[in-house]
């Protein structure tokens, strides 16, 4: 049965669209990648709540996902899930798991809740300073919140946690107890770009959308198999 999304006043079929049939049907490893946005992956099923024809497929990471079981090797996604209630996560995970084949893997990138909780323990340290100094410029300044510079690392991590359409900020052990009820094991943490599994090396792209370092002070990385 097909399953229909409204968007944009179109209605695009998920499971007759040409370009969902034509990489289901010509490709025998298959990689879904979740919430792509401008991170366009070659040879990965691209998806996004922003439909671009040929480019972008339509779907909703929050709700029930348009493939039969264990179809899927391999799912991605980076800074998607922080914006995704716990019940809205839980279903995300769940839904992977019922999609992704025997020993299929998935990676999710998101940022750290240790991170914020280091820029206020660590104030003093040259690179929490730094990103501090950067993240009220850019987000804070610019937005013309104002904020106490003398407490700035308080209201960076207070914008962090409310801003950007973030729901849940992270840690491993979080993501690792979802995992786990969703039915997965093996559930490591990785460095950005660091894989395993030769086909979930070199995939996050957010330390070209932000400084690299920020990127690399602010991510978890885990995965997890089925």
């Amino acid at each position: 049965m097909n399953v229909f999304v409204v968007a944009k006043h179109k209605i695009y079929s998920l499971l007759s669209g040409p370009q969902l049939n034509r990489y289901l049907q010509g490709t025998t490893t298959r990689k879904l990648h979740l919430g792509c946005g401008k991170n366009l992956l070659q040879g990965w099923l691209n998806t996004d709540l922003k439909y671009r024809k040929n480019r972008i497929s339509f779907l909703d990471a929050s709700k029930t996902f348009p493939f039969q079981n264990e179809t899927i090797d391999f799912i991605f996604c980076e800074h998607l899930i922080e914006h995704l209630s716990f019940v809205q996560a839980k279903n995300l995970l769940g839904e992977c798991r019922r999609i992704l084949k025997a020993n299929g893997t998935i990676r999710i990138s998101m940022p750290s809740i240790y991170f914020l909780f280091d820029l206020l323990k660590n104030g003093t340290h040259p690179l929490n300073i730094e990103y501090t100094r950067w993240a009220a410029q850019r987000f804070l300044t610019k937005a013309g919140m104002g904020y106490d510079e003398d407490q700035a690392a308080v209201y960076v991590i207070s914008n962090f946690f409310r801003d950007f359409g973030h729901k849940v900020i992270h840690s491993f052990e979080s993501i690792q107890s979802l995992l786990l009820k969703a039915g997965f094991r093996e559930i490591e943490q990785a460095k950005i770009g660091v894989s395993k599994t030769p086909e979930l090396c070199m995939l996050e792209q957010h330390g070209h959308v932000i400084p690299d370092e920020f990127n690399r002070l602010e991510t978890l990385v885990v995965e997890a198999r089925k």
